[in-house]
């Protein structure tokens, strides 16, 4: 699963190595180290997007949890396109023009 995050316009993406659902509303729990740059971009932003990457992205999810937001821009480096979320906590299932 990738956690992603932005914060003054820069966005971020991290592989999560330990998450799982907690019961069936659904309600995800996740463990991101404060050692990790997307802890502090979590903090400041209070907003995450949780996205499951298809098969194909199998190597790419790899390649981006072994490097750090702090040092690069992984959205250009694995050449990954930030999008809304589908649907959002606060607000439900966002409509296709608000995507």
């Amino acid at each position: 699963m990738l956690v992603t995050t932005a914060h003054h316009g820069q966005p971020n993406v991290m592989t999560m190595s330990w998450h799982m659902l907690v019961d069936f509303t659904p309600q995800i729990a996740c463990a991101i180290g404060s050692w990790d740059y997307t802890y502090e971009i979590l903090r400041a932003a209070k907003e995450c997007v949780l996205a499951i990457p298809t098969v194909d992205l199998a190597g790419k999810t790899v390649d981006i949890g072994n490097c750090s937001g702090r040092d690069l821009n992984k959205f250009k480096q694995f050449h990954l396109t930030p999008m809304p979320a589908l649907i959002h906590a606060l607000g439900g299932h966002r409509p296709a023009s608000q995507r």
